[in-house]
């Protein structure tokens, strides 16, 4: 079995968590670590990863299936986009974006290219799906 290969970009905390269990599962491998401060040089050594400081060179140059995305929300639509055009699938940390302008270019650049894309999202919770359901009921009154 061909193991996908997966790069990942972003904060230090989260990335030890994925590439964890990334590479827990036998048909996936988490291959290049993407940021530029010294600290996550360092993780990538640690982990074995290639350590790549520029998010475009990692696009072209890993044959990538998947990015693991988690960056400030105001740099995530141009990475979503960039991953998009490289037909890279994308794993978004939440939350989606910075604004609704942003969050529709996301989605137009993902539609336009095909690729699966993922957002870590707690709305499965079930205080979350009350929410839901008191908003939609109308109990909470108008909401905007």
């Amino acid at each position: 079995m061909k193991k996908r290969r997966i790069g990942i970009t972003g904060s230090v905390g989260h990335a030890e968590k994925f590439v964890n269990l990334i590479n827990s599962y036998e048909e996936s491998q988490v291959v290049v670590y993407c940021a530029q401060d010294i600290e996550s040089r360092e993780i990538a050594e640690r982990l074995g990863l290639q350590y790549e400081s520029d998010y475009q060179a990692m696009l072209e140059n890993y044959d990538l299936d998947g990015v693991v995305i988690t960056v400030p929300n105001n740099w995530k639509r141009d990475m979503v986009i960039a991953a998009a055009k490289a037909g890279v699938s994308v794993f978004l940390e939440k939350p989606l974006s910075a604004s609704s302008e942003d969050a529709a270019a996301m989605q137009k650049a993902v539609h336009e290219s095909g690729i699966k894309f993922y957002m870590s999202d707690p709305f499965v919770r079930p205080c979350i799906l009350m929410l839901k359901r008191m908003i939609s009921s109308g109990e909470l009154g108008k909401i905007v």
